[in-house]
């Protein structure tokens, strides 16, 4: 019994969890991206349970970048698009918005492609037109079924801001 619990890859790296991530890691030569070979997120992003902890593994890399943790408001973002990986020059510190933003110009996943959309297209820009007749957040929302919340995502530019 009593064994080490880390994978036999990883034994012997100690408290180094930029070494276990180096481990679990491997470089694509084509698009320069290291994509992480291990445990992966719901959503598709690479994780690791270091020190009983789940780690963001591209958070992690971002972070021992820039020498700090992130800003309040922000998250780890990737100029590649790749959400497995973890290469530090592919990563950035940015909002939410930026990273929306950055998807929609690279032509990745937007609008109702997205996983995560509640809405249409066709939602979205009957959401604008409403807004702009100034009827309220609220009765959009209501009338509509959906949370107030993307209608204000959606008047303040956060979501489907291109419509």
């Amino acid at each position: 019994m009593g064994g080490s619990r880390l994978c036999p890859l990883c034994r012997g790296m100690g408290n180094d969890i930029l070494s276990v991530i180096k481990n679990r890691s491997i470089l694509d030569k084509t698009t320069g991206c290291i994509n992480w070979t291990s445990y992966l997120s719901k959503d598709g992003y690479a994780v690791i349970k270091f020190k009983k902890q789940r780690h963001r593994v591209a958070r992690v890399v971002l972070e021992h970048k820039i020498g700090r943790e992130l800003i309040e408001g922000k998250e780890t973002c990737h100029k590649c698009n790749n959400r497995k990986c973890v290469n530090p020059d592919h990563l950035y510190e940015g909002t939410h918005k930026e990273n929306g933003e950055d998807l929609a110009e690279a032509g990745s996943v937007k609008g109702e492609k997205c996983g995560t959309s509640k809405i249409t297209e066709h939602i979205a820009r009957a959401i604008k037109d409403l807004l702009s007749e100034g009827i309220s957040c609220r009765s959009i929302s209501e009338s509509l079924g959906i949370p107030e919340t993307i209608v204000g995502n959606i008047k303040y530019k956060n979501y489907w801001y291109w419509v």
